[in-house]
């Protein structure tokens, strides 16, 4: 979800080549919980370019690597998986996820 570049959150769809990219304003959601007063505390790792470059796992990406399940690592947790994971874990108490 893009963030705009004052956060020091680059919005890079999981690709290394896009690591240093800087959104120019925030995503609508990320726009209305900022104005609710909300704290934006981080961003999950994405599935390169949302997992539509080739048949490698939605959960990859060459910034990030494989985001595995934190009940079973046999297991990737899909395109979605991240701030899921970032959850299950106790990383943070809720997250927001989007289709891309």
């Amino acid at each position: 979800m893009a963030t705009k570049a004052k956060s020091g959150m680059p919005t890079s769809a999981g690709a290394y080549a896009l690591q240093n990219l800087s959104a120019t304003s925030d995503a609508f959601l990320i726009a209305k919980a900022r104005k609710a007063g909300q704290l934006l505390m981080g961003k999950a790792n994405l599935g390169e370019f949302g997992g539509f470059k080739d048949n490698v796992s939605p959960s990859w990406s060459s910034l990030g690597g494989e985001t595995l399940s934190p009940y079973d690592c046999q297991h990737s947790c899909g395109s979605s998986g991240f701030p899921v994971v970032a959850v299950a874990a106790g990383f943070t108490p809720v997250a927001l996820g989007t289709e891309t």
